[in-house]
């Protein structure tokens, strides 16, 4: 069976690492797994010390430089050990295998998690033809409105109706071929902090000649704990991180 790598960040979160680990160890294929953390206070790094003692389980601890640079320091973790062959899982430790099967692992295809939130699979995060209508977030970022942004949520989510192939997963759980990891770009750019990590991902599959396929990867994600370009944010903060993140694929999209 192919190897199973697992990458989950931490940001006062240590609460569901415990559990993200005790399940993840249970699947036969997984050879090992990388905790990020990214610290927030002693009493959670302490935390997550703990839970690190574990074989196979390695925390690498961080200051807090955004979820996609713990998501990059876990990668280059997985890249360091060495092999070239098995797949990798990275996104949040409020993430849970509920059945994970698969044989091998094709170089350029990646396997698409089926990824439960309240008996719903969030995947695909976003398809082909839904892509094609992300300049309807220019305006949101050009004005710095919430309201046209949510507008431009609903407009493209109601593409979803015509049928097209998935280009990106939700930003909870990624999943990569470990070869891809020796490509010449990162999966997320430099600068990004969080927000839109779902977008830059789509873009690093259409780059490197990747392509979304279906799998019996299932996964069981806490609602609520982590966020999605496409939840419309009450916190004028929140807000602006994604506008930071979204004029950041723009600038790296032309």
């Amino acid at each position: 069976m192919t190897a199973l790598y697992i990458v989950g960040v931490n940001f006062a979160s240590s609460k569901f690492a415990a559990k993200f680990v005790e399940e993840w160890l249970r699947v036969e294929s997984v050879h090992h797994i990388w905790l990020v953390d990214n610290f927030s206070t002693k009493v959670e790094l302490d935390h997550m010390r703990v839970i690190s003692k574990k074989p196979r389980v390695t925390l690498i601890e961080r200051k807090n430089d955004g979820y996609s640079a713990g998501l990059m320091a876990g990668l280059r973790a997985v890249k360091k050990k060495g092999s070239r062959h098995g797949l990798v899982l990275f996104g949040n430790v409020d993430v849970y295998p509920v059945d994970v099967q698969y044989a091998s692992v094709v170089d350029d295809e990646v396997p698409m998690p089926q990824l439960l939130e309240r008996g719903r699979n969030r995947n695909p995060f976003m398809t082909l033809l839904e892509r094609r209508l992300l300049w309807l977030f220019i305006p949101a970022s050009f004005f710095a409105s919430r309201k046209l942004r949510l507008l431009a949520s609903l407009v493209i989510r109601c593409v979803r109706l015509w049928r097209s192939n998935p280009w990106t997963i939700h930003g909870s759980l990624f999943s990569l071929p470990v070869s891809s990891l020796y490509k010449d770009i990162d999966v997320f750019p430099e600068g990004l902090f969080m927000y839109c990590e779902e977008l830059f991902f789509g873009c690093y599959l259409e780059k490197n000649g990747l392509k979304l396929v279906g799998s019996q990867i299932i996964c069981s994600h806490i609602g609520g704990v982590s966020t999605s370009v496409y939840i419309p944010k009450a916190s004028l903060s929140q807000f602006k991180s994604w506008k930071r993140g979204y004029d950041l694929f723009r600038s790296l999209e032309k």
